[in-house]
């Protein structure tokens, strides 16, 4: 999960986007195009927030 020196979870954005991608996928599949679009969209905003936000904290703590 985390190195030897982190006490912190890693790998949590890429889990999140392959359930993500799993998500629009089956939206798709089931004829739900405007959902998927809005899923598609959800998803690429928090990931990229997510980035931010994490991209803050190490330069805060240095």
């Amino acid at each position: 999960m985390g190195g030897k020196d982190s006490k912190r979870l890693r790998g949590v954005g890429s889990g999140a986007a392959i359930w993500g991608a799993g998500a629009i996928g089956i939206a798709c599949g089931l004829g739900y195009l405007a959902e998927a679009a809005f899923l598609a969209a959800v998803t690429f905003a928090i990931l990229n927030l997510h980035d931010w936000f994490e991209s803050r904290a190490k330069d805060g703590a240095e």
